[in-house]
């Protein structure tokens, strides 16, 4: 018979410092936390590792830290995920099929706050330990979270852009996917943080490019469109950066250099 952990009284939340870190020793050390929840199976430890999408180089970053936590512990990493961010019912099947095999343990960063819920909470129910992280989701279900502070980043975002812009003019938010816990808080400390410390600073528009590159180029054309005079705008994550820098770039506001730094 194998053994299962007890998840009870088990659950620990990090948050580590903004503004810069590497995903990959933080990997390395979520999967060290589940390999010690899984000491006592007699076999070779197997831990699911669920991103929130597979094709973005952040998460590829991720990857490597799985990977190398693998070769140290001398365990067996399965990684599998969506070809895209908003693809919920896709990820929900893949860590449902990561309990159906067995896994020991799973480590998840959740598309959705709400829609995950369900699965990470079978996981418990039958006794396979969960980590989550990068975002939040709405349940307690896990052994540990950790994030980086997410609603702190949007306030950092704020106050650079503000001290690029002299601390006024007109800007315009690309959000990311509604129900992303982390990219919900890095928005929303964005707006907050310039309506309490930046009066002549107006967000002017604000629009979901849903995860979508490509979508986020048309969106921030549009609102350079209609608002010729915007000063800055603000992205929250990989997939709504390429877009605007494509776009500033193509209308002259942004030299050529800068589009590997942004």
């Amino acid at each position: 018979m194998r053994l299962r952990p007890d998840l009870s009284a088990m659950t620990e939340r990090w948050t580590l410092p903004f503004p810069r870190y590497s995903w990959r020793p933080i990997l390395t050390l979520l999967v060290f936390a589940l390999v010690s929840s899984c000491q006592q199976q007699p076999h070779k430890t197997r831990i699911g590792v669920v991103p929130k999408a597979i094709s973005l180089v952040f998460w590829q970053s991720v990857h490597a830290g799985a990977v190398a936590a693998g070769r140290e512990e001398n365990i067996d990493i399965e990684w599998n995920g969506p070809t895209t961010e908003v693809d919920f019912s896709r990820q929900i099947e893949i860590v449902d099929s990561m309990i159906n095999s067995r896994v020991d343990g799973i480590v998840v960063a959740p598309s959705e706050a709400t829609a995950l819920v369900g699965v990470v909470e079978r996981a418990a129910r039958e006794g396979i330990p969960a980590t989550i992280f990068g975002t939040g989701i709405n349940t307690e279900q896990y052994i540990s979270f950790v994030s980086t502070n997410n609603y702190e980043a949007g306030v950092v975002g704020a106050r650079t852009l503000a001290a690029a812009l002299g601390g006024r003019g007109k800007v315009a938010v690309v959000r990311m996917v509604p129900g992303s816990a982390s990219t919900t808080a890095r928005e929303d400390g964005f707006a907050d943080t310039i309506t309490r410390e930046f009066p002549e600073i107006e967000i002017v528009a604000e629009q979901y490019c849903m995860a979508n590159p490509a979508k986020a180029l048309a969106v921030a054309e549009n609102m350079l469109t209609a608002h010729p005079d915007l000063s800055g705008m603000f992205a929250s994550a990989e997939p709504a950066t390429v877009g605007p820098v494509q776009a500033l770039k193509a209308c002259g506001d942004l030299p050529p250099e800068n589009e590997s730094e942004s």
